[in-house]
């Protein structure tokens, strides 16, 4: 659909990656992208109070309506569940699901929004094999009544796990094969997962402090047995990693292919936005993966501005079509006459038509991320890792963007002025200066904008 604007919104345990898709008569693209920092330390309901205020004001800044919006959770949020039926049941399934929840999930039914989906038919056994996710109320809860609050609403929840199926789906690198073995590396620890034609057919989570190699030794034997070992002999590692991939491997596993992350066909600036973007594409098309876990009362429907805007410029066509056939039977000089009353009728629709398209230009060229963080600047962490060594405790950093070579951060200080010199100590930055006056809010605090540039 022409004219439509999605936001991805990526929760994890210390940033919420933010994606806005648009599209237009010149195709889907990426208008802009941004991280949000959030407390490591924080509450869950904490991390989705500062995720959906971020939401907000970057909705309030770019001026965007009837933008719909999806956001996803960390894996180890949710309790995922491979489960076998009888083929029988499929078209009852939801039914059967709600009747023997208990044997399947360690809480009580009332307590979890799920959603389910058959990833696998084993038509020799007459079984088939059915994904089951849940997640507590309590969470979907707090974002739905979170986003709500703030009058933006969100159209699905799903998992990293799901939304990063459907960025592998459109860009992914298996090879021809329709099996992609996937590990997500994190702040949290890491998840091993496979997509097979789009559906999540494994996921697993590492275990707290378990290390890596450690973690995929594990998963690469319990795979071996009984599994079509083709997605053992190919990985694509993504998330935020700053150490050499080949590293994450276990001993004796080297023969592993290890495929390149290719990030130039969807114009991502970095790895960290690819459950983001795989959100925000749900807006555009049906994915195999369909997984939402918020219920259908609590969904914000797509915006049908799109639809009336390609109606309105139809009905014009059209209009402009019957008047031409119905001139062409008539006498020269009524048709002349026909003709340029019509003319002078849409005149005024074509300079509207101009108006909104060089406006649309105008607005495409200010909120475009044209730039990118090249390969050979600090990893994003890294950068979140300094910023924290070096704000003191005495300041809050409540928002940052990259522009480029630029970085821009926000926040709340007891004396801001004393931030220039900390930063300028800084050997990834230079160039560090207030991007707009100091101001002092109602708790006497000094609000700050600083710029800097990235070594």
């Amino acid at each position: 659909m022409i004219f439509q604007s999605n936001l991805g919104v990526a929760i994890e345990h210390e940033i919420a990656a933010i994606v806005h898709l648009k599209s237009s008569l010149r195709g889907r693209r990426i208008a802009e992208s941004t991280l949000q920092a959030l407390n490591r330390e924080a509450s869950v309901d904490e991390k989705i109070d500062q995720t959906a205020a971020a939401v907000k004001e970057f909705i309030a800044e770019r001026r965007l309506s009837g933008v719909q919006i999806f956001v996803s959770l960390p894996r180890d949020m949710a309790i995922l569940r491979y489960v076998e039926f009888p083929k029988a049941v499929r078209e009852n399934l939801r039914e059967t699901l709600g009747y023997e929840m208990d044997k399947y999930m360690p809480l009580p039914v009332e307590s979890i929004y799920y959603d389910f989906q058959v990833v696998e038919e084993q038509k020799e056994e007459g079984l088939i094999r059915v994904l089951l996710i849940a997640v507590k109320k309590s969470i979907i809860d707090r974002i739905h009544e979170r986003f709500k609050g703030l009058g933006i609403g969100i159209a699905g929840v799903e998992l990293r796990s799901t939304a990063a199926a459907n960025y592998f789906t459109v860009a992914g690198n298996s090879g021809g094969s329709s099996l992609l073995a996937l590990l997500y590396v994190g702040a949290e620890g890491a998840e091993f997962t496979i997509i097979d034609h789009g559906l999540l057919r494994h996921s697993r989570v590492s275990s707290r402090g378990q290390s890596i190699p450690a973690f995929l030794a594990g998963e690469f034997d319990n795979l071996q047995t009984g599994e079509d070992p083709a997605p053992l002999q190919k990985l694509q590692i993504y998330g935020d990693i700053t150490e050499d991939p080949a590293t994450l491997l276990p001993p004796g596993r080297e023969n592993v292919t290890i495929l390149p992350l290719d990030l130039a066909a969807t114009g991502l600036p970095s790895a960290v936005f690819i459950a983001a973007y795989g959100l925000a594409l749900k807006g555009f098309r049906s994915f195999p993966s369909g997984i939402n876990l918020l219920p259908p009362a609590m969904r914000k429907g797509a915006s049908r501005a799109a639809y009336y805007t390609l109606f309105v410029l139809v009905g014009l066509l059209v209009a402009g079509i019957i008047s031409w056939g119905a001139g062409a039977v008539l006498s020269k000089h009524f048709y002349l006459q026909r003709l340029e009353q019509e003319r002078g009728r849409l005149q005024a629709d074509v300079k509207n038509v101009e108006r909104i398209q060089k406006a649309s230009a105008e607005l495409e060229a200010q909120i475009s991320f044209l730039a990118r963080v090249r390969e050979d600047k600090a990893p994003i962490l890294s950068i979140l890792e300094e910023l924290t060594e070096r704000i003191p405790e005495t300041a809050w950093i409540r928002r940052l963007s990259f522009s480029g070579e630029s970085l821009e951060v926000e926040g709340y200080a007891a004396s801001a002025s004393d931030l220039i010199s900390l930063l300028e100590e800084s050997p990834l930055f230079k160039e560090v200066a207030f991007a707009s006056p100091i101001t002092k809010n109602r708790d006497g605090k000094e609000t700050f904008r600083i710029g800097m540039k990235i070594q």
